[in-house]
């Protein structure tokens, strides 16, 4: 996930209807305080907080303290309660990114493939590099040309070990489906560690790699060979999503995400866990053989499905339901049984936070314990407020550097009931 300027605060729709806060003042934001902790610990190195590997080219040890002070910076200036834990270091901090993209660029009969107009990254595996070395040199070839003018972007998904190679176009016809065929054979000829392929259509030309908004066509997904299922495995269980659904892209530091979630909730044999914004079940089942029960809720049917498959085959036994809806306070009012004693919350909503009553409706639920996952650090003080306003407190603030290279944090919040 790459940063951006922060916009100047105005007001914008947001997912459920309603309208919230769009981005902090620039001075405020996470990337503020990056900047000035990088001008006081690394006054050496010039910081490009629109780049997307703001900080690839600084060394490590250094990256994980300018984090640590922008976090102690930010923390003060937002009057975050909490102790706020030492950041957790990635055991791969360059090369780690187990999906990666290139936007692809046609011009005068030749195809390039480009991120932030380079044609390599810090950030992504060797393995990547070369296969979108061999995706461009076999799409140079004139006879490609007619597939090498509708692609978007190529996306490469998986492992450190295996992918799936994702080609988005925005035009598909008898053509571009022959060579997209062809494509499929040479990736089988010529490159091992290619497991599946897929055609990905997008007539917008968005600048997401999957959808700008999903097509409704028929062929709007469509595997060419291999399949149909990336894997991942995770404190020794082996699960599986498809191609499209959200999966952290740092595989190396998943075992300790996974632990610190289970510390930090101190789940117990008698508790249920409520899992929402479940995505394909990682963080619910692997915290499931320590709690009584688990309900999560997503609103990607597709990964929902995956869950409920894993699931059955990594939780034999266990009490696991997964519900596919929309996550909002009407949806959690329906869907959800009656609170019980014991209960602990793991919410874990995508960069822009959830929505509107979301926070009062689960507080009314009085759970035990809440973890609040953030991947956009900005969003932190607007939810904790939220928090605040229904009597539960933030205890501990865990950063865990999910991104290295980047300006992002994955943020873990420990909130318990005020009278506690």
């Amino acid at each position: 996930m790459g940063t951006r300027q922060p916009a100047p605060r105005q007001s914008v729709p947001h997912p459920g209807g309603a309208v919230r806060p769009a981005a902090m003042p620039a001075g405020d934001a996470f990337g503020a305080c990056l900047a000035a902790a990088s001008r006081e610990l690394a006054p050496g190195h010039e910081l490009d907080i629109r780049s997307l590997e703001a900080l690839a080219e600084m060394g490590y040890p250094t990256e994980c303290k300018v984090k640590q002070r922008a976090m102690e910076i930010f923390k003060h200036k937002h009057g975050l309660k909490g102790e706020l834990h030492k950041l957790t270091p990635s055991p791969l901090s360059r090369g780690y990114r187990t999906t990666s993209k290139r936007r692809a660029r046609f011009s005068q009969g030749k195809l390039e493939l480009f991120i932030e107009h380079r044609q390599q990254s810090k950030l992504e595996p060797d393995m990547h590099a070369d296969i979108f070395a061999m995706i461009q040199d076999i799409l140079s070839a004139s006879h490609y040309q007619v597939l090498s003018r509708h692609l978007n972007y190529c996306i490469i998904r998986g492992s450190y070990e295996k992918c799936a190679v994702i080609m988005n176009v925005d035009h598909v016809d008898g053509s571009v489906v022959r060579k997209l065929k062809q494509l499929a054979v040479a990736f089988q000829e010529r490159e091992r560690r290619i497991v599946s392929c897929f055609m990905y259509l997008d007539e917008t030309k968005s600048d997401y790699y999957l959808e700008s908004r999903r097509p409704e066509q028929v062929l709007a997904f469509k595997k060419l060979f291999g399949s149909d299922f990336l894997d991942i495995c995770v404190d020794d269980m082996r699960l599986l999503y498809p191609p499209t659904v959200f999966s952290q892209v740092n595989e190396s530091i998943l075992p300790e995400f996974t632990a610190t979630i289970r510390e930090l909730l101190d789940l117990k044999t008698d508790m249920r866990l409520l899992d929402l914004y479940c995505g394909y079940g990682l963080l619910g089942l692997t915290a499931a053989q320590h709690v009584n029960s688990v309900i999560g809720m997503d609103i990607e049917g597709p990964a929902v499905k995956a869950a409920i498959g894993n699931a059955a085959h990594q939780c034999k036994g266990k009490n696991i339901k997964f519900i596919a809806a929309a996550i909002t306070a009407g949806s959690l009012r329906e869907k959800l049984p009656p609170p019980v004693a014991g209960e602990v919350i793991l919410l874990d909503p995508p960069r822009q936070g959830t929505s509107p009553g979301v926070i009062e409706e689960l507080a009314r639920r009085q759970p035990a314990r809440v973890l609040h996952i953030f991947c956009g650090t900005d969003e932190i003080p607007r939810e904790l407020k939220l928090w605040e306003e229904a009597d539960y407190m933030s205890t501990h603030i865990v950063p865990l550097d999910m991104f290295p290279g980047s300006m992002n944090l994955e943020t873990l919040v420990l909130l318990e009931p005020r009278n506690e």
